[in-house]
């Protein structure tokens, strides 16, 4: 028996496991530190009247965290500096500009931040940050899967579960209904859009998240979707409809839009009348009464037309 071997092999697994557990204290170390560090950035980011110059070196230095130490921390300053007005930056940097408001640079610091952060996360973890928060910072979240290219088949789900929650804020509901509407299979979730819509109090924004949502959907929809599309899309114009201001003039144009109604000459759009007429003519651009005739010939259109689209009970 070779015992020498036997102690050398011995000292050797007892040197590596000792290394590997030097290196996990110092990794949790460091990860606490930079915790730690990463909170302090940020209070100093926020803190109102730190210099431009100042900010310009946090933006660079928090940028270079990985999302999960910064992205969370990065919307939540956002959310939290939002102005009643959106300021209109005129450099890339605006918050080395002297008229930009205080809480708007801190804004626009965090918001540089996330813009540099954010492609370092994975779609499913986005969707998961989705679940809690505030409505600022779920939308944020949702905004990313809807725009910025994190929507995959391993997001369904959480989607699915925010679309179809009772308890959930109707906007956040609409939001993720429209994902999976626009993203998935419009036919599978047209039904939970409309039913998440219908949480909307106001009728005039529940017309708006529905128009938004369904844009682009003609002839993608199943028949029996179609019908369920057109008998929402018309009882929304027809609840918004005052007969007088032309409320609805951008969905009347939609729904005939998704009909393939022909608009009147090119480059109109549909059951819009010929704006070149002189009855439409007002002091300062177009009469009320241009925008008040596209829903009335939409709504005529659905009078003559609805029984072809009656659902089935």
């Amino acid at each position: 028996m070779n015992l020498k071997g036997e102690g050398s092999r011995s000292s050797v697994w007892c040197h590596r496991f000792i290394t590997a557990i030097v290196i996990a204290v110092s990794c949790a170390v460091a990860r606490t530190f930079a915790g730690e560090n990463v909170e302090e950035l940020f209070k100093e980011l926020a803190t109102p009247g730190t210099s431009g110059e100042r900010r310009d070196a946090l933006v660079t230095e928090l940028s270079a965290y990985s999302f999960s130490e910064v992205g969370t921390q990065a919307v939540h300053t956002i959310c939290a500096n939002q102005e009643g007005y959106y300021y209109n930056p005129k450099t890339a940097k605006p918050w080395l500009e002297e008229r930009c408001p205080e809480k708007q640079k801190i804004s626009f610091d965090a918001g540089a931040i996330w813009g540099r952060v954010r492609n370092r996360a994975d779609p499913k973890s986005m969707a998961e940050l989705s679940l809690v928060g505030s409505d600022c910072e779920r939308t944020m979240y949702l905004g990313a899967l809807r725009f910025d290219g994190f929507y995959t088949d391993s997001t369904k789900p959480i989607l699915e579960r925010i679309a179809s929650g009772k308890s959930e804020p109707a906007e956040i509901r609409v939001y993720a209904a429209t994902i999976l509407v626009q993203k998935a299979d419009p036919n599978a979730y047209l039904q939970v859009l409309i039913e998440s819509c219908e949480q909307i109090k106001d009728p005039l924004v529940r017309s708006e998240r529905f128009r938004d949502a369904t844009v682009r959907l003609s002839g993608k929809l199943s028949d029996a979707n179609t019908k369920a599309f057109l008998n929402y899309g018309f009882k929304l114009l027809t609840l918004i409809d005052n007969g007088k201001s032309g409320k609805g003039y951008f969905l009347a144009m939609d729904l005939g839009r998704f009909i393939g109604i022909k608009p009147v000459r090119e480059g109109a759009s549909p059951f819009m009348p010929d704006q070149r007429l002189p009855e439409y003519q007002g002091d300062h651009g177009l009469k009320d009464s241009f925008f008040q005739e596209t829903v009335n010939n939409a709504r005529k259109w659905w009078r003559e037309n609805e029984n072809r689209y009656r659902e089935a009970k």
